[in-house]
């Protein structure tokens, strides 16, 4: 039996094109709608099991990367705006990043997750940035692979 997985074909190919991607989200289109949200934008590989950690670390770091920059855009003209970043464990393609327009929405959008504390996964992948991070899982179990998994959300930004 052999228990060493292979290593996934042009990983390197779809990262480069993954953040290349990223780069060219767009925010602040949509002001007027109480919410903006922008999703992974590539296909599932990410979540593939023979994605090497260190690609996945790469996406998470983009992705954090990428709601500190619209934090830095944000138009001042905009009544209620706050910018939040949510990476799902273990589905990363399910990650968001989402521009909460409505402050009622954005004030009870957490109460439906279960907030945990005393982790850290940007301390877990060696990521270093100052960034106010937040660990919640979802209550809802799903099906994947034969399994019933739980998932981890952890949102970044302005919470």
């Amino acid at each position: 039996m052999n228990t060493k997985s292979k290593k996934q074909r042009g990983a390197g190919r779809r990262l480069k094109a993954l953040l290349r991607n990223i780069d060219g989200i767009r925010p602040f289109v949509r002001t007027n709608d109480a919410t903006e949200h922008f999703h992974v934008p590539c296909g599932g590989f990410i979540d593939s099991r023979r994605t090497r950690g260190k690609i996945k670390t790469e996406f998470i770091t983009k992705w954090i990367d990428t709601a500190i920059r619209f934090i830095e855009q944000k138009p001042e003209d905009l009544p209620f705006c706050r910018v939040v970043a949510m990476i799902r464990i273990p589905c990363l393609w399910e990650s968001q990043i989402i521009i909460f327009y409505d402050e009622d929405y954005y004030k009870t959008f957490f109460e439906r997750w279960i907030e945990d504390s005393g982790t850290s996964l940007m301390r877990g992948r060696n990521i270093e940035r100052e960034i106010a991070e937040m660990r919640c899982f979802d209550p809802m179990d799903y099906y994947s692979r034969g399994k019933n998994i739980k998932s981890e959300l952890w949102f970044y930004g302005e919470l």
